[in-house]
């Protein structure tokens, strides 16, 4: 009966959105301590490139056994679409080196919750590159709503705090390289019947094997010709902090790409923001951040422009969907937001 089908299509709804929010939650909560812990490292081991090195192999020694244990084998598809899979993993990699490195070197300069206040823009970022690379329409009112989010992040950062431009924009780098990344991903994910953890693996397999011999050239030969300016006694904790790190890396990759092959990218890009809320919160309670009054306003202007902005696309998705979380025949930037 069509009541028997709505109880049906309401119990399938809420049970997609359980698991989209707890896949969340532990996306904020192993991000926050992959954040966290890089500082940390960092604050002892300024050698950024290496703790990528570090998340990489991580990511590499632990996927593998998650995707035997499921099961998880194989690019399904076409020999047409195998092969144009392979050529976009190269782009993907490379996306995921500038990514990481770039943030890393950030979180160096500046602090982590300006890091994140900076990378909040990422709804901006891709709103501008939906459209220039799929020529994807939105309205004038999400336009607008992109001039508080960075509005409000040009008041958190130019505060009375002297902030490092290197780290500003290596974080605004950062943030354009994870947005390419994620649309591309899941326009990966569309287009090929593929795993997204055996995604991540492969993503992740040729990033390390291109970026291994510029490890060796920025990061390696001080191993090999100096000694790291850091105490011996400090040596165990700073190889606890990397390895911290890098499992709580390993995690938070594993659930943002649960979250990215269940939203859109814009929806992921909102959620992303709501993460960078608890980073933010995270950092400032633990590092004891400096902050003025100018830099809360700042951060507050630009969340309260991503909630608009959320709002906005969800009541016109709304006017054009019934299923707003059915994700067929839906472009790459405007997918409904379920977050």
């Amino acid at each position: 009966t069509p009541k028997h089908h709505s109880n049906i299509s309401i119990s399938q709804l809420d049970m997609q959105s359980i698991y989209v929010v707890t896949m969340c939650v532990l996306w904020y909560a192993f991000s926050t301590g992959t954040s966290i812990f890089s500082k940390q490292v960092l604050i002892l081991f300024p050698y950024p490139f290496t703790i990528t090195l570090a998340h990489f192999a991580a990511i590499i020694l632990c996927v593998r056994p998650i995707l035997i244990l499921t099961n998880s084998h194989g690019v399904h598809g076409s020999a047409v679409q195998r092969k144009q899979y392979y050529r976009r993993l190269m782009g993907l990699s490379f996306g995921k080196i500038f990514a990481s490195v770039s943030s890393h070197i950030s979180i160096l300069h500046i602090p982590l919750s300006y890091s994140h206040t900076v990378k909040a823009t990422m709804p901006v970022f891709t709103v501008l590159l939906s459209k220039l690379i799929f020529n994807e329409s939105h309205s004038a009112g999400v336009y607008l709503t992109l001039v508080p989010i960075v509005g409000g992040v040009l008041m958190a950062t130019v505060s009375d705090i002297v902030i490092d431009m290197i780290g500003v924009l290596n974080a605004l780098i950062s943030t354009g390289a994870f947005t390419l990344q994620n649309m591309y991903s899941k326009k990966t994910m569309k287009e090929i019947d593929i795993h997204q953890l055996q995604l991540l693996e492969h993503i992740t397999l040729i990033a390390l094997l291109i970026f291994l011999p510029v490890w060796a050239v920025v990061d390696g030969r001080v191993f090999l010709f100096g000694v790291p300016e850091f105490e011996y006694g400090n040596l165990y904790h700073i190889l606890t902090l990397l390895a911290s790190t890098s499992f709580c890396n390993v995690g938070q990759n594993i659930f943002a790409f649960c979250v990215i092959s269940n939203v859109s990218p814009l929806s992921y890009s909102i959620a992303n923001v709501s993460k960078r809320i608890v980073i933010i919160s995270g950092s400032l309670l633990f590092f004891k951040d400096p902050v003025t009054p100018t830099t809360v306003v700042g951060m507050s202007i630009a969340i309260g422009g991503v909630f608009i902005y959320n709002r906005l696309k969800l009541s016109r998705k709304i006017e054009k969907t019934i299923l707003p979380l059915s994700r067929e025949r839906q472009p790459i930037g405007t997918n409904p937001i379920i977050i």
